[in-house]
């Protein structure tokens, strides 16, 4: 569904590039330079623009993302235990991590929580899509927000318009946009005298 229009199809999409420079920006306001990223193993357009778009804020703040802090696991709250488990074996270890969607997020959440990585006093999470279950841990999830309802309001009109005959223009149409939804799993960073070393 998040996808965006082709030469060949129409299409409606969030700004995934926004998705992940939001999340960069409000982690680098937060000041953190030791940042990680946790993706699908995937090719799905939406998780391949958020990475694109964080990686890109992250370089122009002139911070490199070390490939070993990219992390591709499947999207699931399985796949978020997984990376995060990865990312914490590091020495020194990232400050924060964007997922790209929540499931992952809950996921490193769930991990933290059992290596005793306390969050957000050590470890800030943000995830991306805003889904229901972000509100129901604690801390909640800070994510990025996509208007869901709305983009499958567009879909739906896409689908009847095409069942109908009715001819539209596939390209051109703006993404929907995104929202930093501020909550309870990013905090300042941390001060590298208490990072574990």
């Amino acid at each position: 569904m998040d996808e965006p229009p082709s030469s060949l199809a129409p299409g409606v999409a969030t700004d995934a590039v926004a998705a992940g420079r939001l999340a960069a920006e409000h982690l680098l306001g937060l000041g953190h330079r030791a940042l990680a990223f946790v993706g699908p193993a995937t090719d799905i357009h939406a998780f391949r623009m958020r990475e694109r778009g964080f990686v890109q804020r992250l370089r122009e703040a002139g911070i490199a993302l070390p490939s070993s802090w990219l992390r591709r696991v499947p999207p699931t709250v399985a796949g978020g235990r997984e990376a995060m488990r990865a990312l914490l074996t590091h020495r020194p270890r990232p400050t924060a991590v964007f997922c790209a969607n929540d499931l992952l997020a809950l996921g490193a959440l769930k991990q933290a929580g059992a290596q005793r990585v306390p969050v957000p006093e050590a470890l800030s999470v943000v995830g991306c899509d805003d889904i229901e279950m972000a509100t129901l841990v604690t801390p909640e999830l800070t994510t990025i927000a996509v208007p869901a309802r709305e983009l499958g309001a567009r879909a739906a009109r896409l689908l009847i318009d095409r069942l109908e005959g009715v001819a539209k223009p596939v390209s051109g149409a703006k993404p929907l946009p995104v929202q930093l939804v501020r909550r309870g799993t990013a905090g300042p960073a941390p001060d590298p005298m208490h990072r574990a070393a």
